[in-house]
């Protein structure tokens, strides 16, 4: 079970992929329906649980499709996503930094053997990295920057649903002042990711 919480101002949403028990759901009917009455079970939770502070949003199981049986739904036999060939399990220290960072911030994906087209786990994970030192050296009056980048499933690689940067800046420089460009920069990489992911496929990216 996976859940992925972004708060944008005011506004949270949860993003929850949880499968269900193949051997207790006998028709794609039923595994919607108790699909159903547990997005509610959901909703209410968040809803209790944030008490008015926020709105808020909920997607369970975003990838799911009617009318294509089983293909269409999130069912596990055994409860491992092993069992719909995950082939990212790899060390967690293979940081695409090519540092185990214990009090800086890191990704918790693995870049190493994922889809350089398709797996945001790889691609978000090395375009962070590119994408803060790029700024670090085009914009002047950064002492550091860190990126952060989120998907949600279902969503293309183009639309990350959240673009976070962290920088620390150099005396005399105000964010007002480098902020247009650091946009700028965000924007140009996203407008050229498919020629980024290209680039993955064809090992330009160091990964470790």
């Amino acid at each position: 079970m996976k859940v992925l919480g972004v708060r944008t101002g005011r506004h949270l949403t949860v993003t929850v992929a949880m499968p269900f028990l193949a051997h207790l759901i006998r028709k794609e009917a039923e595994y919607f329906a108790r699909k159903k009455l547990a997005s509610r079970a959901l909703e209410m939770y968040v809803k209790r649980k944030i008490e008015g502070t926020f709105s808020s949003e909920v997607f369970l199981n975003v990838l799911d499709r009617r009318d294509v049986g089983e293909a269409g739904t999130y069912v596990t036999l055994l409860g491992t996503s092993a069992e719909a060939g995950d082939s990212g399990e790899v060390g967690r220290g293979n940081r695409v930094c090519g540092v185990i960072s214990l009090r800086r911030p890191a990704s918790a994906e693995a870049a190493p053997v994922k889809n350089p087209v398709a797996h945001v786990g790889k691609i978000y994970n090395v375009l962070a990295q590119v994408l803060a030192e790029d700024i670090h050296k085009k914009v002047r009056g950064l002492r550091e920057v860190t990126v952060w980048i989120t998907s949600q499933i279902g969503k293309p690689v183009s639309l990350p649903q959240a673009v976070v940067l962290e920088v620390s800046l150099t005396r005399g420089t105000t964010l007002e002042a480098v902020r247009p460009q650091i946009e700028r920069e965000v924007q140009l990489a996203f407008a050229h990711i498919k020629s980024f992911c290209q680039a993955l496929t064809r090992g330009l990216y160091a990964v470790c």
